[in-house]
């Protein structure tokens, strides 16, 4: 699998010792690796189609072994047998484009539906009342809470590529009296929108806006924990906003 511009010039790869006993190695565009699927291109188009295809597959079986639905069998069903289709490994191809991000979304959309009591309400509402958040919020939380771990080094990931602020002064020019907290993170600079979207710099500006109380947290659920009362809170403060205007 070749990486890169399709303006360079193509390389054949050969595997053995000697010419005559070499074999030429196939070109592919795309291939599986602990269950996502990587394309030459970077696109997460496949690993999505594939995770969308499996999902609403698992929830047409839940749709004709089950007739009644309420809100807490729905909650139970769906996160323990679908919703891990959607989310398997998100840290790696979390998508970019809305098309895909609608997509994976609009399984979960569709099956808010079963639940009789709020099959009327609207997407927003649909999750309020069954106690469950929406797919790209989840994506967001889990990228935070990855990232906590490496951060705790709890997890053996090791990311080269960040380069931490810590008290330090960001430089000269008008912002060079601006101090930063100890947790703070530079995004990489890249020219290339999918590599813009990478892990390291998807996470930065959600990271650094979190307080000191948040990422000095003991423990990883004390994490989860205050990091929900924050997003909660930030929440409030948007729709009290919202309304006062």
């Amino acid at each position: 699998m070749n990486i890169g511009s399709n303006k360079l010039q193509p390389f054949n790869y050969s595997m053995g010792n000697g010419v005559e006993s070499s074999t030429e190695l196939e070109e592919t565009v795309f291939e599986k690796d602990l269950g996502v699927i990587i394309r030459n291109d970077l696109s997460n188009s496949d690993q999505i189609s594939s995770a969308v295809l499996k999902a609403n597959g698992v929830l047409s079986m839940l749709k004709r072994t089950f007739k009644y639905w309420n809100a807490f069998t729905f909650r139970k069903l769906y996160c323990a047998f679908v919703r891990p289709h959607l989310e398997y490994c998100t840290a790696i191809w979390n998508p970019t484009k809305r098309r895909d991000i609608k997509a994976l979304e609009k399984v979960q959309r569709r099956a808010t539906k079963l639940v009789p009591e709020v099959k009327d309400l609207n997407y927003e509402s649909r999750l309020a009342n069954i106690g469950i958040q929406s797919l790209e919020d989840r994506r967001s939380r889990g990228d935070l809470i990855q990232f906590f771990k490496i951060y705790k080094k709890t997890t053996s990931v090791n990311l080269h590529s960040l380069s931490f602020t810590g008290h330090n002064t960001l430089g000269v020019g008008p912002a060079s009296s601006i101090r930063r907290s100890s947790h703070h993170i530079n995004k990489q600079i890249c020219s290339n929108s999918r590599r813009n979207q990478f892990f390291t710099n998807r996470i930065a500006n959600n990271w650094n806006e979190l307080p000191e109380s948040i990422i000095n947290s003991p423990t990883i659920n004390s994490f989860k924990n205050r990091l929900d009362k924050f997003k909660e809170q930030q929440s409030s403060n948007t729709s009290t906003i919202a309304v006062q205007r």
